[in-house]
């Protein structure tokens, strides 16, 4: 864990900005007792200062609407459904869950809504944890315009490594999701459209995902076509 705080430090330094790895480790504990309250610790203060030059500078990763081929491009999101259920979710339901019903993830707040999107929709499963008994619904979306994201890699390629264990955290609150969250709350408010970041939950699978703070249907992202349901095999293994 400490390998990733130091990418912190590295990001912070290329923009004149001095922060120590005892610092992060203590801010790291503010936040578990404050997370509210990032910028008022002098160490948030930092880092939101860090990634605020970042976007002066034009740093921000460009996704542009259409891919290398002139093609628009597709990104996918994913609900599961129990297998013996009668009805599939439509248009309205693959969208985020209204404020205040999002789950603590990896760059939201408990509560707070941002859209989960994949350039990849054979990852879905691995992403958003499919079991046995589920189907995947899977929805394409499309972008109405460039959309300008903080790229988590700007800290390191594996920054992504950090969440390894969290699937088995059953804490509510996830701690090792709060520097997450400060960053992305510090994106949200610099007027990014969202953060990239290299999904790492198949050892298979090399993929992007992208987490949307602010959009409005056909103005930045749109559905095409309803949600499709997929069967999925799982291959379960003892780890002896």
């Amino acid at each position: 864990m400490f390998f990733f705080f130091f990418q912190y430090v590295s990001f912070a330094q290329k923009y004149d900005i001095e922060i120590s790895l005892e610092e992060i480790k203590e801010f790291e504990q503010f936040l578990i007792k404050q997370p509210l309250l990032g910028t008022k610790n002098l160490i948030g203060d930092k880092l939101f200062e860090a990634i605020r030059r970042h976007k002066q500078s034009g740093e921000g990763f460009i996704l542009n609407k259409f891919d290398e081929q002139g093609n628009r491009r597709e990104l996918f999101r994913g609900r599961n459904r129990k297998s013996d259920s009668s009805s599939n979710f439509i248009n309205a339901e693959m969208w985020t869950p209204r404020s205040g019903y999002s789950s603590h993830g990896r760059y939201n707040a408990i509560g707070v809504p941002v859209l989960y999107l994949t350039d990849d929709k054979t990852a879905l499963p691995y992403e958003i944890h499919t079991a046995y008994d589920e189907e995947v619904v899977i929805v394409e979306f499309r972008l109405e315009r460039n959309l300008t994201f903080f790229d988590i890699g700007e800290f390191d390629n594996e920054f992504e490594g950090f969440f390894e264990n969290t699937r088995i955290d059953s804490r509510q609150l996830k701690h090792s999701y709060l520097l997450p969250n400060f960053v992305g709350a510090c994106c949200n408010f610099l007027g990014y459209d969202g953060v990239k970041y290299n999904g790492t939950r198949s050892e298979n699978l090399h993929y992007t995902n992208y987490a949307l703070f602010n959009y409005k249907d056909g103005e930045d992202v749109s559905i095409m076509g309803d949600p499709i349901s997929y069967k999925q095999t799982l291959i379960r293994r003892l780890k002896l």
